[in-house]
């Protein structure tokens, strides 16, 4: 008898759903068999739906690689090593749920080249990620695992997807779903006191702190209340032990393309570490939204979409409780390993590996950033302060928000000049969309040096946000805001009748100190006005038509998601020329802006605001000595009415 035959037998005995979904010929046998309590037509039509359809091997294989070097190193809940074994060992003995790899290779899809999807033949990485979305969405739908840690697993990986703010099931949804099924089965409970064997203890802590670190993010983020409770759970923080490092085999590393990660045990070790001190940093997060933010609704009493999100409390947080959580991010920055500090790079061509590592020493710095923006902000926006705020405080809090946005705008662009933007989770507009509104409301400084500087960088985070709508819906959202808020807001930027060239490459000390440039005659748009440091030199800059490319608003019939709103023709976003202030408050909420924001934009041109800016407080900041030849003695006022642009925000 042939040994297939013999494996397939002593599978059937061990499992009497194997030969449900083998005779139909859908699955590798790598893949758990679907359960007998599906019928054939549910069956049929998940076959349909391509649910049961495997990547081929190539763009399966390179999807794990882009998994492992930007997922599970963000998110390490599985045991990677018995996944990966699993698959190319394919014996019919050790299996895999199929939900949880349908998860997997959605998760990975937005970080692989694109050239393997339109190889498979998706025009947009948006289209692909739809439609591997929906394959794990409907298996989750049809009921068809039952083990919970799968579950738990699988919906983590699906919190990445964003669809429209109006989606009940968005990424909030999922944390939800995956949050209720990880407390029914004790995962919030320190797992040393159950008879579980290390292995599993330590994969169960990954998995809870990989929860609790999605929570406190999607909480940053998407302006939604938190879930976990802090009192609630008793999960030691993760340590080095709770990790596996050791070169994985030969066949894993040939099947994902050679990974270094793989076999580099110092990378392991690197990337671990920066897992901890993001878990760690999480509960900072945790602790300055408790302090400056409440939940409220918006539209208290809607049922269409959400209502109930966190917004800066109506009085300003006890002085302690501001400076408690200052020091405690300050602790947390003191204290990070110099194995995961960041460093912005030379210029030089990374290696693979280091691309991984770069990437997310540059995600966590960025994260630190953004949450003392968030702490600080509600201090200084908008700028007049509470009767009882801290003089003291506000000054230090106005120059950590400006300082927080100038650092996250000097790693992004050191990032995009390596072409790494594109590995981008959807925490990267998290932590951009801030830091624009800052360069926005920095335009209105008095000093044109401080005026030009700002206006470069927000061109630089726009384009950078531009780059993110390929992948991420949020990013739409983000952008749409913010043109939007440009218009109602009247903001002009100033500029010369005469206008800089292209620079030399640029680095992080170009973004600091511009160097001296060439006059030249005015181009046609504003884009080109301003000196483009985004993009590298082997790299194209977009035309000022794509950057500013305009998306409709979100309509039952449009998918964002798919390749529709994407560079449409010009002026297909008719952005009404006196949108109401209601209707600009919704864009903001689809774009998770908070309300202090929302009021420091809109009110731009309040006098009261003149206060953010304040002299004494921008000349902390060396924008350099030549910024003043980019302008004449009289400086041309230029509309900022985008008529390409596009602005909407984050997942």
């Amino acid at each position: 008898m042939p040994l297939a035959n013999v494996t397939s037998q002593i599978q059937q005995l061990l499992d009497p759903n194997f030969g449900n979904a083998r005779a139909s010929g859908f699955l590798p046998d790598y893949i758990r068999g679907l359960p007998a309590r599906l019928q054939k037509e549910d069956i049929d039509y998940l076959a349909i739906k391509g649910a049961l359809t495997i990547p081929d091997t190539t763009l399966r294989n390179e999807l794990l690689k882009s998994y492992i070097h930007y997922v599970h190193t963000y998110m390490p809940l599985l045991d990677l090593e018995e996944f990966l074994q699993t698959i190319v060992q394919n014996d019919g003995i050790h299996r895999i749920s199929l939900l949880l790899f349908q998860a997997v290779m959605f998760a990975g899809v937005a970080f692989i080249d694109m050239k393997h999807l339109q190889a498979a033949g998706y025009q947009t990485r948006k289209a692909a990620r739809k439609v591997f979305f929906q394959r794990a969405r409907l298996l989750y739908d049809f009921d068809y695992e039952v083990d919970r840690i799968s579950l738990v697993q699988s919906l983590l990986l699906m919190t990445y997807w964003y669809e429209t703010p109006d989606d009940q099931k968005d990424t909030w949804h999922w944390m939800g779903v995956s949050l209720s099924l990880a407390h029914t089965i004790g995962l919030h409970r320190d797992p040393g006191n159950s008879r579980m064997d290390v292995r599993r203890q330590r994969m169960w802590k990954r998995i809870w702190w990989s929860t609790y670190t999605r929570d406190r993010l999607i909480a940053l983020g998407m302006r939604r209340p938190m879930r976990v409770k802090d009192d609630d759970c008793d999960v030691p923080m993760l340590s080095l032990e709770d990790f596996e490092f050791h070169p994985f085999s030969p066949e894993i590393v040939a099947m994902v393309g050679n990974s270094e990660i793989l076999q580099n045990v110092s990378h392991q070790r690197e990337l671990a570490l920066m897992f901890i001190e993001k878990a760690k940093l999480c509960l900072c997060v945790s602790h300055v939204l408790s302090a400056q933010y409440s939940v409220l609704s918006h539209k208290f009493g809607g049922t269409m979409e959400t209502t109930m999100m966190l917004v800066p409390k109506k009085s300003t947080a006890e002085t302690f409780e501001v400076r408690s959580c200052d020091q405690e991010l300050e602790d947390w920055l003191a204290n990070l390993p110099i194995e995961t500090q960041y460093a912005a790079s030379n210029g030089s061509k990374l290696s693979e590996a280091d691309e991984v590592l770069h990437s997310h020493r540059a995600l966590l710095k960025m994260v630190y950033l953004t949450t003392s923006s968030a702490l600080h902000r509600p201090q200084v926006l908008p700028a007049i302060p509470y009767p009882s705020t801290d003089a003291e405080l506000q000054d230090i809090s106005r120059n950590k928000v400006r300082f927080a946005a100038v650092e996250i705008t000097a790693i992004a662009q050191d990032l995009h000049c390596l072409d790494l933007t594109r590995y981008y989770p959807t925490t990267g507009v998290t932590v951009l969309l801030p830091a624009v509104i800052i360069h926005l409301l920095d335009i209105k400084s008095t000093d044109p040096s401080i005026r030009m500087t700002s206006l470069q960088r927000f061109y630089q985070c726009m384009r950078i946000l531009q780059r993110l709508r390929e992948i991420y819906a949020s990013a739409d959202f983000a952008t749409s805001f913010l043109e939007a808020a440009i218009r109602k807001a009247g903001i002009q930027l100033t500029v010369s009748p005469q206008d800089v060239s292209r620079p030399r490459t640029s680095t992080t000390t170009d973004l600091e100190k511009p160097t001296r440039h060439t006059l030249t005659p005015p181009p046609d748009s504003l884009a080109q006005r301003i000196p483009d440091l985004t993009y590298p030199q082997n790299a194209p800059a977009p035309r000022s038509s794509d950057l500013f490319a305009s998306t409709p608003p979100h309509s039952d019939g449009s998918e964002n998601g798919s390749t529709n709103n994407l560079n449409p023709v010009k002026d297909a976003f008719a952005m009404p020329s006196e949108m109401s202030l209601t209707e600009l408050m919704d864009l903001a909420n689809d774009a998770e802006v908070t309300q202090n924001d929302f009021d420091a934009l809109i009110n731009f041109d309040d006098p009261a605001n003149n206060d953010f800016f304040e002299e004494q407080n921008a000349e902390k900041f060396d924008f350099g000595d030549n910024v003043n030849m980019m302008f004449d003695s009289e400086p041309k006022a230029v509309d900022f009415t985008l008529e390409n642009v596009e602005l909407k925000t984050s997942e």
